[in-house]
């Protein structure tokens, strides 16, 4: 996974980001001025397209050892890739975590 600083440096947004309630979370990366949710949204379009294109290689192997090897590269990219949508969720406030609830008021 790549850092956020690549993120942020590869990008040229003005950055907010609005959260629930009408909250903004304006922490933005000093050289770019990008928001957090601008940097990890696009961390997870790079997670997903590494994990195509391991999915890809792994289907192109003839040889079982690669094969693996490619297709243990794809499940990272997706652990990456839930990784940083809890991350989105918690900036965001959604009351999410790794896709479940936080809590209840059942």
């Amino acid at each position: 996974m790549i850092s956020l600083s690549v993120y942020n440096n590869r990008l040229d947004h003005d950055g907010s980001a609005n959260g629930i309630g009408g909250k903004t979370r304006t922490k933005n990366n000093r050289e770019s001025g990008i928001s957090d949710i601008e940097a990890l949204s696009t961390a997870l379009r790079e997670e997903q397209v590494a994990k195509e294109y391991y999915v890809k290689q792994a289907s192109l192997m003839t040889d079982a050892a690669a094969k693996e090897m490619y297709l243990r590269l794809a499940e990272m990219e997706d652990a990456h890739y839930q990784i940083i949508e809890a991350e989105i969720d918690s900036i965001k406030g959604t009351g999410f975590w790794l896709g479940f609830p936080e809590f209840t008021m059942d």
